[in-house]
């Protein structure tokens, strides 16, 4: 099948080879997928997905994680050399991801929450999007106590869409127990109970172990219940990285060498995170700020560009002011 747009690409191609090829990057994907909504700008249909490929096959070197960090370690990175990452594991990662990869022949780590695997449970992100932005169901006088604190909102004076992002940054920082008692709250108001949608799911430990066994896939940790680290004491950040290292060891018989820190920004984790991850023996961490890889670069502070949903020329025009 013919690429849509591929002349251009092929002919915007031509005039940035040359910028691209003078450090590799890290690309940071979510989702794969078409949704009706997406507040959290997370998915990239796979129509695109297919462009991007394109874009990168003409453009860069696709190659995994594992071999870009061990080129840096001896000094000999790889010029034009790019690496592909999917945050969180969502279902379409194996559906839509995965199939494209190998058409394209690009590796890939996938970095999964161990905590939600077989959960048949919305990250808590996806719930509130639902449980608020849903037409009805909800007072137009609403409290939500979150951390001893009541809230309140009135929904006669706020639209649903700046009510979801009012609450998202109150939960943020949260440990999941507080995140899923306010989601209790929102579900009590609304008469429902725990539900995933279809759109929503993700992988398995089933679906893990089959990804897994494809050489062009690696699994990586996302912590076990995606917190944001830098807020949380240093036992539970302790718990959350090693745990999940635990857990997918024993799942997959081999070890966890990649971690990516959840949400991933500059100030979402801090320095004790960083030590942790080294102390729990993973070889590599991915953050989620921009930036090419050098040969100084902290190999447990791997900046990664995130992608956003666009065609093909969009995504080779992207990639060029990187560079400029």
């Amino acid at each position: 099948m013919r690429i849509p747009g591929a002349r251009t690409i092929r002919r915007v191609a031509g005039r940035v080879r040359q910028r691209f090829e003078r450090a590799p990057i890290i690309l940071l994907y979510h989702r794969i997928a078409h949704l009706d909504y997406d507040p959290w700008s997370i998915a990239v249909t796979p129509e695109h997905f297919a462009e991007h490929l394109e874009v990168l096959r003409r453009l860069f070197a696709p190659m995994s994680l594992a071999e870009l960090v061990e080129q840096q370690r001896e000094r000999n990175l790889p010029r034009g050399g790019v690496v592909l990452t999917f945050d969180d594991g969502y279902l379409d990662n194996l559906e839509c991801a995965k199939p494209l990869l190998e058409r394209f022949e690009c590796p890939a780590t996938f970095f999964v929450t161990s905590g939600a695997l077989d959960r048949m449970r919305e990250y808590w992100w996806d719930e509130l999007e639902h449980l608020v932005v849903e037409p009805g169901g909800l007072p137009s006088a609403l409290e939500l106590r979150i951390d001893e604190t009541v809230h309140r909102w009135n929904l006669h004076e706020t639209t649903r869409e700046s009510l979801l992002q009012s609450v998202y940054w109150l939960l943020r920082p949260l440990q999941d127990h507080a995140q899923q008692n306010a989601l209790e709250q929102l579900r009590a108001f609304r008469g429902v109970e725990p539900a995933c949608r279809p759109t929503h799911r993700t992988i398995t430990r089933e679906d893990v172990a089959g990804l897994a066994g494809d050489p062009l896939i690696e699994i990586g940790s996302h912590t076990v219940t995606h917190p944001l680290l830098s807020s949380q004491p240093d036992l539970l950040q302790r718990q959350e990285i090693e745990g999940s290292k635990r857990s997918l060891e024993e799942l997959l018989g081999k070890p966890t060498l990649s971690f990516a820190y959840p949400n991933g920004g500059a100030a979402d984790f801090n320095a004790t995170s960083v030590s942790l991850v080294r102390e729990a023996g993973y070889g590599r961490a991915c953050a989620a700020y921009g930036g090419v890889i050098r040969s100084s670069t902290d190999q447990f502070r791997l900046p990664r560009f995130d992608v956003p949903d666009c065609d093909g020329e969009g995504f080779a025009r992207r990639l060029k002011r990187l560079f400029d």
